[in-house]
């Protein structure tokens, strides 16, 4: 749970009595399409456009996320954030599983098996996402990650034999 107490309704977010003119907030979004989907909208507002409605015209919202980004490239987004950003949003994962959309398609004999085949993909998954978020802590700024694609995959028992 964020030690920040946050309340969000349109035209209004704050963050522990930030967002007025003495204390606007200014949040940039790092990540892949999950952020960066005006391509994706049909002419609706994107994540950004939402974003910036909520926090009104005392607030910022900055798209620093870029569409078909992968993990490993987050880091890259980093660089270069806009001076006065006071927190960051931090979303990504869905390039990185497309490419490894195979492993949907490779039989395995036993649950064990299958969850053999991910854990080398997962673990490079988590290398990746984990870069960033070390160089976060130097910037002094709040931040919050969100990823949908990484789940604990450990197998509950001792690997078993398959039945025959």
């Amino acid at each position: 749970m964020s030690p920040h107490k946050t309340s969000c309704r349109p035209g209004r977010v704050t963050i522990d009595g930030m967002n007025d003119l003495r204390h606007p907030i200014h949040i940039t979004l790092l990540g892949d399409s999950i952020f960066d989907n005006a391509a994706y909208t049909r002419g609706e507002p994107a994540v950004v456009d939402h974003l910036q409605s909520l926090l009104g015209p005392s607030g910022t919202a900055t798209l620093r996320a870029v569409d078909n980004a992968v993990t490993r490239q987050v880091v890259y987004q980093l660089e270069d954030l806009p001076v006065r950003t006071t927190h960051l949003v931090i979303s990504s994962g869905g390039n990185d599983t497309l490419q490894h959309i195979d492993l949907l398609l490779r039989s395995a004999p036993t649950v064990s098996d299958a969850l053999d085949q991910l854990r080398e993909p997962l673990a490079l998954f988590e290398r990746d996402y984990r870069a960033p978020l070390g160089q976060v802590p130097r910037l002094g700024i709040s931040t919050w990650c969100f990823t949908i694609y990484n789940g604990i995959l450990e197998a509950p028992h001792p690997r078993t034999t398959p039945m025959r």
